[in-house]
């Protein structure tokens, strides 16, 4: 069901977008948004059918986790170039990265906003944590802030791996209000639903 709404929220989304601007970073062809909601509902399948397989319940965002992903993989150069291939295609991505994330950051913005008129709301926060000797493009920062409304921390993941473990915890805990105080991946990506729940 979740996937359902997901795709129409998509559709409306596409359907309100206007002819390109040399200056719109942000414009989506319609065929390029549904190119990426069917490789992100693939992925979001694939993930689940393995993570049943674990014994207990399961809660997991599909969307959080591409979010993450999709912006390691905007990085990725170099030595790096295999991995970041390795994540388009986990990710079902589209060969043209560059309207790949701007359709992922689309799909952020619309899922994200105020509150509706039953007080429903998504919250969404990503950030990216390098190790301070790693070299970052100004580019690709660029990029994450415009499509992701990411920022990217440095810390000291080797000589104090410990004081960048409780900056990313503070930053979660901070982004979710207190409801996930902990977390141990680099990059982070959060949806925070909030509701007037008639029950609880």
């Amino acid at each position: 069901m979740g996937f359902l709404s997901l795709g129409l929220l998509i559709a409306a989304l596409a359907s309100f977008q206007s002819d390109p601007t040399p200056e719109d970073k942000h414009h989506v062809s319609g065929v390029e948004l549904s190119a990426v909601l069917e490789g992100h509902n693939q992925f979001a399948w694939e993930a689940y059918a393995r993570l049943r397989e674990r014994p207990g319940n399961i809660g997991f965002s599909p969307f959080s986790l591409a979010s993450a992903l999709a912006m390691v993989q905007a990085g990725a150069r170099g030595e790096t170039a295999e991995t970041a291939e390795q994540i388009g295609k986990v990710l079902h991505l589209p060969a043209d990265s560059a309207s790949a994330h701007r359709a992922l950051g689309l799909l952020q913005r619309g899922l994200s906003g105020d509150a509706g008129p039953r007080g429903v709301k998504l919250t969404s926060a990503n950030s990216l944590w390098a190790g301070k000797s790693l070299g970052v493009l100004p580019e690709y920062l660029a990029m994450i802030q415009e499509q992701y409304q990411s920022t990217l921390h440095e810390a000291d993941f080797e000589a104090d791996p410990e004081s960048a473990r409780r900056a990313i915890n503070a930053w979660v805990k901070t982004q979710t209000d207190g409801r996930f105080p902990s977390s141990s991946s680099p990059a982070r990506s959060t949806k925070r639903p909030s509701s007037c729940w008639p029950t609880p």
